[in-house]
């Protein structure tokens, strides 16, 4: 049951974010092609204190 409902759950998520839309300052950027190559690593990578 657990899984039916992460399932139900995946489906509505997926479904909201599929008619939100983009802010114009990111619109911008990736129209720019500004855009990170590595965000993952960019935001984990360096650990500055």
């Amino acid at each position: 049951m657990p899984f039916l409902v992460s399932i139900l759950l995946l489906a509505v998520s997926v479904w909201i974010r599929m008619k939100l839309h983009e802010s114009p300052v990111f619109e911008r950027i990736k129209a720019e092609d500004k855009t990170s190559k590595a965000p993952l690593t960019e935001a984990f990578g360096e650990w500055k204190t």
